[in-house]
């Protein structure tokens, strides 16, 4: 039971955060963009048993070390970069010209985002949700140094 609630936990939070930052980051030109993205990117390319002794130093100074919180933030956390650049490149399909009709038509940024590009980008959210059930669902290694205690361990 532990796994179906970290697994789906950890898929709506995720894609909750990935769709805003894959937005944000495919709409908006901001400074420091393209050092976020590279940060994001770079952090998908270091192998997740490098952050595991720094994770349970980090959960054994907060509390967080034998519980599904502390768990379901390492998931998310580890999801992120991928769900970010997926929908980064599914917002980036979107031609510029649905967006500026719709802010012509009354829109403000977040009505833009709810009602036209969150809608148009629900395939994208089905592909991102199943990818990242399938990640938080099968990972073995990286739970056992955050929940030592047997009765909470999550298995697939």
């Amino acid at each position: 039971m532990n796994s179906l609630i970290v697994s789906v936990a950890t898929t709506v939070g995720a894609v909750l955060l990935a769709t805003m930052a894959g937005y944000g980051f495919s709409r908006y030109n901001f400074k420091g963009k393209y050092t976020a993205l590279y940060t994001v990117i770079i952090v998908r390319m270091i192998p997740g048993l490098v952050y595991t002794i720094p994770f349970y130093i980090i959960y054994q100074n907060v509390g967080l070390l034998n519980s599904l919180t502390g768990l379901l933030i390492s998931y998310i956390t580890f999801s992120l970069p991928l769900a970010i650049w997926l929908f980064m490149g599914f917002y980036d399909q979107i031609p510029t010209e649905v967006f500026e009709s719709a802010i012509i038509d009354g829109c403000n940024d977040y009505g833009v985002f709810r009602h036209i590009a969150f809608k148009l980008v629900l395939p994208g959210i089905v592909v991102a949700s199943i990818l990242i059930f399938l990640g938080a669902s099968i990972k073995r290694i990286r739970h056992l140094a955050r929940l030592p205690q047997l009765e909470r361990c999550v298995w697939p």
